[in-house]
């Protein structure tokens, strides 16, 4: 009896704590949405610039389509090179995302560090918005900093679901990823931190 007490209290607790970030969340976009209506008179392409990222990374859809409709680009860059839609990946708002595909965001841009938005989203570990990338057409080879392609980012996260996903979309090229995989496994950087091998190396078998 008391250990059911005790997960109902923590059922509530966590239900009460996602109703509480949403509120701060929507508070964010209130804040933000009051700032953009006092000055867009008079505001300039970098600072709707800066404001369109603050509204994204703040998944404020409705201020997002304002600003959009206001002359934001979705090909703007922040100081990283990273576009709005990477911001909306990291985030893993895929709502946002959608929004952003939609008005016509570059799929396959690349930060200053050769990221794009579906690498983001499967080093992240949001698996819903890397398969809508991967459902959009992203070009699942480009490979994000330091030249680790999404499948091996995937791996190493153990996101098995992302490496099955990656796996069917790269055509013609299983020779060459199944020696990138075995490279992954043996060099270590397929090993999970509990000392486990990540999924790559299960799936080798697979793809030879």
């Amino acid at each position: 009896m008391y250990r059911h007490i005790i997960f109902l209290c923590s059922i509530v607790i966590a239900v009460l704590s996602a109703a509480s970030a949403r509120a701060a969340d929507s508070e964010r976009c209130q804040e933000l949405g009051r700032r953009f209506e006092i000055t867009k008179s008079q505001i300039t392409a970098i600072e709707v610039s800066l404001t369109l990222f603050s509204a994204v990374d703040g998944n404020c859809i409705a201020l997002t389509t304002e600003l959009l409709e206001h002359g934001a680009s979705v090909d703007a860059r922040d100081r990283f090179g990273a576009r709005p839609l990477s911001h909306a990946a990291r985030f893993g708002h895929l709502a946002m995302v959608d929004l952003l595909l939609a008005r016509g965001a570059p799929l396959n841009a690349r930060n200053l560090a050769g990221a794009t938005a579906l690498f983001v989203a499967v080093e992240g570990n949001h698996t819903p918005v890397a398969q809508r990338l991967i459902e959009r057409g992203a070009d699942v080879n480009l490979a994000g900093r330091s030249g680790v392609t999404p499948v091996a980012a995937a791996a190493y996260r153990g996101n098995n679901t992302i490496v099955e996903d990656l796996l069917t979309h790269i055509a013609g090229e299983t020779p060459n990823l199944a020696a990138r995989l075995q490279g992954l496994a043996e060099t270590g950087a397929g090993v999970q931190p509990s000392g486990r091998r990540a999924p790559a190396k299960r799936l080798l078998p697979r793809i030879h």
